[in-house]
């Protein structure tokens, strides 16, 4: 009798349990899907999206200027900010009435984007835009809206320019330069790094010489560096073959490399130098500072030269200067809105122009 009282009691506890996992198992998905239901009228409601669709008509309703700067201004910083409550983040500076617009959506925060947001920096935005980000689908070659309402409810679409956006770069005042493939010196222009070459210097030039000797020597041209009569940190060609001078040490291409025209990447630093990634020879140890002049890019900066400087013909693609493994100019080839040439350091945000006569070409 008392087994079965027991029995009894076990399997009424047995069964108390698996009534109440269940009911507990049941709570959570019920609340689960009530949060998905509360979730779909507080993201990307039909009102909210026509919204959003009536910025994106607003903006490419704008000056083509106005177009342009705020697609380059994506591209260049990933991520524009539009806060009515606070303008840290908001870089845009071609809306005039972005407050207005803000206010009369009765928008929170607006997001301008990449519609790839992978690699975006987010840290800025509240936790309720990160977690709708982390629902978007960021299959879209094109770019993104994002909303946060007032009332807490958020949206967002992808949307296009109506004209090309060109890739752009700007300046630490707000001036963009559009990105271009190379300039092209003809023979008289140079630019002025303002780095004085020493034993810790290492550049990396990614050039192409269009044109032989026009530097006064006998089968040479000088694609960038500085010199005086003692010593010298340079690079260029000469009697046919690439070569460089470090310290008081020409060194030319361990397997005599000869020159041409088309498109390398050269490296040279205190020790070594590479050629298309390959290396070539030891440049010799050169003093703590070297030659005394600053170096110059598309020509040798020679204080023995009557011009001062002696020029070359070539393209050049990018240039890169290190102290060490610190990277202090990294120059890219682009036009100002001027579409005048010039070669922009990524490091300081600032353009550097030609010092010489003539102008570059571009292409």
């Amino acid at each position: 009798m008392k087994n079965s009282k027991a029995f009894a009691l076990v399997e009424t506890l047995i069964v108390s349990t698996i009534i109440a996992t269940i009911l507990m198992y049941v709570f959570i998905q019920f609340n689960k899907v009530e949060s998905k239901y509360d979730e779909s009228f507080r993201y990307n409601g039909v009102d909210n999206l026509y919204k959003l669709d009536s910025i994106k008509e607003y903006i490419n309703s704008l000056d083509s200027e106005s177009i342009i700067n705020i697609g380059s201004k994506i591209n260049d910083d990933d991520i524009i900010i539009m806060d009515k409550n606070d303008d840290t983040y908001t870089n845009i500076e071609y809306l005039d009435n972005q407050i207005d617009l803000l206010a009369n959506l009765d928008i929170k925060t607006l997001v301008l984007t990449k519609a790839d947001i992978n690699n975006v920096d987010i840290s800025n935005l509240s936790k309720t835009l990160k977690n709708v980000i982390k629902k978007i689908d960021n299959k879209s070659d094109n770019y993104r809206i994002i909303a946060e309402f007032n009332n807490g409810e958020c949206a967002t679409i992808t949307f296009g320019f109506d004209i090309e956006i060109p890739n752009s770069i700007y300046d630490n005042t707000g001036n963009r330069y559009t990105v271009v493939e190379y300039l092209e010196s003809t023979g008289t222009q140079y630019i002025d790094t303002g780095i004085y070459p020493k034993s810790t210097t290492k550049v990396v030039f990614d050039f192409a010489f269009t044109g032989p000797n026009i530097s006064g020597f006998k089968y040479s041209a000088n694609g960038w560096g500085s010199s005086n009569s003692q010593e010298a940190f340079m690079w260029g060609f000469y009697d046919n073959y690439f070569m460089s001078w470090v310290s008081k040490n020409w060194t030319y291409l361990s397997t005599g490399v000869k020159f041409d025209m088309n498109r390398h990447v050269f490296t040279l630093e205190n020790k070594m130098q590479k050629f298309d990634n390959v290396v070539y020879g030891n440049t010799g140890i050169g003093n703590t500072a070297l030659s005394g002049e600053t170096m110059y890019i598309f020509a040798t900066h020679a204080e023995w030269a009557e011009q001062i400087y002696v020029p070359c013909q070539e393209k050049v693609y990018y240039t890169k200067i290190y102290d060490g493994d610190n990277l202090v100019r990294d120059y890219i080839p682009v036009i100002d809105t001027s579409n005048r040439p010039c070669l922009f350091d990524k490091v300081g945000k600032e353009c550097y122009y030609n010092q010489g006569t003539g102008e570059f070409l571009y292409g």
